[in-house]
């Protein structure tokens, strides 16, 4: 979960949580169809299928469509596999794999499915996904369906050229479809507030620190960290170590690591992405005496709906704060220079996983 590019984000905050990847915008391909069918048990184990066809109209499209599948391939999400199926303009099939080393003709059509399977500890009861269309040809067939496992509070919002039509009721269903659709933006959530998300957030990272660290945890090359004079310097001793010394990757877990590994198992494995990090260096700097704190920051959605739909699972990037007199500095492990100012255009705070009355 590094910084996202802001150009990007209307693409990738529909694959946070359940990881569509070719499912998003797409610059100019014609989508011919575009489905999604969800199904959350009673566990809240959520699957499903998301199925997308897509026409190609030359080597350009061809290549826009290698790029995307090649980048969603790379994830190495195993809880979400894609199957390609090409239809040539004669009616015939074949095989992504076949095709793959050549340009498809003009007319060919691509069946992108990927079926969906997620888990989310902790998150059990919330959910939230966006389903959007945005093209100059006419989409003949849309449809959205998600089934939960029986009446669940539900906020709705559905934006055409028509207008926006909003809703919020209990219902065991939420289903969607239309024809010749060229602009289409929908948002479903089951949360109410920012603060029912905040508390889980909250829950999920103060257990992890109960599992802290402690001085003899250090490893040596932060041992004469505590002599250092400012709390500032001791803050970007522990993030040039971690920049440093670790490696940015992130988990393969099929909850897509909204929950964090234990400082301890971090530091002994040399990796994690910057929630991770970003706990790891609060246990760190914790154990020293520094009451730092892990922050979730993000960038609100282009039409602002995330303020009439809170999203759970939004957060892109994750660093560590510290208070002091009254103001917040924010320290980032993967900056360069471990600090982004308090009034930073681009640091979003709706979440804020601290013991502090202040958050």
């Amino acid at each position: 979960m590094s910084r996202i590019n802001a150009g990007i984000i209307r693409i990738i905050l529909c694959a946070i949580f359940l990881t569509s990847g070719f499912i998003g915008q797409a610059g100019a391909l014609t989508y011919l169809s575009r489905t999604k069918d969800i199904r959350i048990d009673s566990e809240w184990r959520i699957t499903g299928r998301y199925t997308s066809i897509i026409e190609v109209s030359g080597a350009a499209d061809f290549r826009k469509v290698q790029e995307m599948i090649q980048q969603f391939r790379t994830r190495g999400d195993q809880s979400a596999p894609a199957a390609v199926r090409v239809r040539l303009p004669d009616g015939s099939d074949i095989s992504w794999e076949a095709m793959e080393q050549h340009e498809l003709p003009a007319g060919a059509r691509i069946c992108l499915t990927v079926a969906i399977t997620k888990e989310f500890p902790g998150f059990s009861g919330l959910f939230a996904d966006n389903m959007q269309i945005d093209q100059d040809d006419a989409i003949k067939n849309v449809s959205y369906r998600i089934q939960f496992p029986g009446r669940t509070f539900l906020i709705s919002q559905i934006r055409q050229n028509t207008g926006t039509r909003e809703s919020t009721n209990y219902t065991d269903c939420f289903n969607w479809s239309g024809n010749d659709v060229n602009r289409l933006e929908i948002f479903i959530s089951t949360a109410t507030s920012w603060q029912q998300i905040s508390q889980r957030y909250q829950a999920l990272f103060e257990n992890r620190l109960d599992e802290g660290l402690v001085p003899a945890d250090l490893p040596d090359k932060l041992k004469d960290t505590p002599a250092l004079k400012s709390t500032d310097e001791k803050i970007r001793a522990v993030m040039r170590f971690l920049k440093n010394d670790f490696i940015y990757r992130r988990s393969p877990a099929s909850d897509h690591g909204l929950s964090p590994a234990a400082p301890l198992s971090v530091l002994h494995r040399g990796w994690g992405d910057c929630k991770d990090l970003s706990l790891l260096a609060t246990a760190i700097l914790r154990s020293m005496g520094i009451d730092t704190f892990v922050v979730l920051t993000g960038r609100p959605r282009l039409n602002s709906a995330d303020s009439a739909i809170p999203d759970p699972f939004i957060f892109d990037h994750a660093l560590v704060g510290y208070r002091q007199n009254g103001k917040t500095a924010y320290y980032d492990c993967l900056a360069t220079d471990y600090i982004v100012a308090v009034n930073d255009q681009y640091v979003y705070l709706p979440l804020k996983v601290s013991n502090h009355d202040d958050q």
